[in-house]
C-alpha cells in the first residue's frame, strides 16, 4: 500500500507542490488516517465538516477533496466488485483509478528514455507526460 505522499502525487495529473502536499498529509494524519487505505470510506462531507481542514489554503483544500473523491470511487469500486455488480465502465475506470492511485509507481527517467530513442536534444517543453509514456510503453 502506498503512503500519503505517493498517493497524493498520483491522484492528480501533475504532482502537487511539496508544501501543499505536506499540509494535506498532516490533515489526514491528524484525522488518524495513516495511509490512504485507512481513509477508505471517508466522505468529502466528513472532510468539509472537520475543524482541521485547511480553510486558509485553497490548493490544500482542493487536493484533500480530490484525494477523498478518488478514495470514494475506490471504495465504491471495491464494494461493487465484492457484490459482483461491477460491470459498468464507470466502476471499472474508478477501479483503475484506485489501483493506480493506491500503488506506488516508479517515476519515468525522461532523459534516459529520450536518449534511448535518439531524441536527447528534444526541448523539455516537448517531453510527453508520464501517462502518455506509460501508455506508449505498454502498447509497444
Amino acid at each position: 500500500m502506498s503512503t500519503w505522499e505517493e498517493y497524493l502525487d498520483a491522484v492528480q495529473s501533475t504532482p502537487p507542490k511539496k508544501p501543499v502536499r505536506d499540509k494535506v498529509v498532516k490533515l489526514f494524519k491528524d484525522l488518524n488516517m495513516d495511509s490512504p487505505s485507512a481513509a477508505l470510506g471517508l466522505k468529502v462531507s466528513d472532510l468539509d465538516g472537520s475543524s482541521k481542514m485547511p480553510k486558509d489554503d485553497p490548493a490544500a483544500s482542493a487536493l484533500a477533496r480530490t484525494a477523498v473523491i478518488a478514495l470514494e470511487q475506490a471504495s465504491l469500486a471495491q464494494s461493487q466488485a465484492a457484490a459482483g455488480t461491477a460491470d459498468s465502465s464507470a466502476s471499472m475506470s474508478a477501479g483503475r483509478l484506485a489501483a493506480a492511485a493506491l500503488t506506488a509507481r516508479p517515476q519515468l527517467n525522461y532523459k534516459e528514455k529520450l536518449r534511448d530513442v535518439g531524441l536527447e536534444h528534444l526541448p523539455f517543453t516537448h517531453v510527453l507526460e508520464q501517462a502518455v509514456w506509460e501508455r506508449l510503453h505498454t502498447e509497444n
